[in-house]
């Protein structure tokens, strides 16, 4: 009786100390992708300059991202990707209400997740920009 005691014990302590949060265990930046509809424009998350047409970048988990692709003769096109609780950071919720170890879980970025990775933007062309191309020469009034 006492063995079985010890080993349920033993259980239980390794469930308590080895579940510290499934959320510290999950990457703390997420892959995003930006392509952009002109593929010389430039691509910019966070402010940054990424690349041109397409770029990916790690961006942190639990913050919200702000992606931006412009080029000359376009309108800037700019996203917002907000951040939410994940499905590991739900479960560090529930083991939470169990154990309380894994509540140390919810401070790590691995609890939350990007709403979008993979983003498209769609520049649209500003106002008198192409204007030549489209313009059909002036007629000229002619004489009776």
């Amino acid at each position: 009786m006492v063995r079985r005691t010890f080993v349920i014990a033993l259980l239980i302590g390794c469930l308590v100390i080895g579940s510290p949060g499934c959320s510290l265990f999950v990457p703390h930046t997420q892959l995003v992708t930006v392509t952009a509809s002109e593929p010389d424009a430039e691509i910019l998350i966070n402010g940054n300059l990424m690349g041109q047409g397409r770029a990916q970048a790690p961006v942190p988990r639990n913050r919200d991202a702000t992606v931006t692709a412009e080029k000359p003769g376009f309108r800037p096109t700019q996203r917002h990707i907000s951040s939410h609780l994940n499905a590991a950071g739900i479960l560090d919720i529930v083991g939470g209400v169990i154990f309380l170890i894994p509540f140390i879980g919810l401070f790590s970025p691995g609890a939350h997740s990007l709403e979008e990775t993979n983003v498209f933007l769609t520049l649209p062309r500003t106002q008198g920009a192409g204007a030549s191309e489209a313009q059909e020469p002036a007629q000229t009034p002619q004489a009776p």
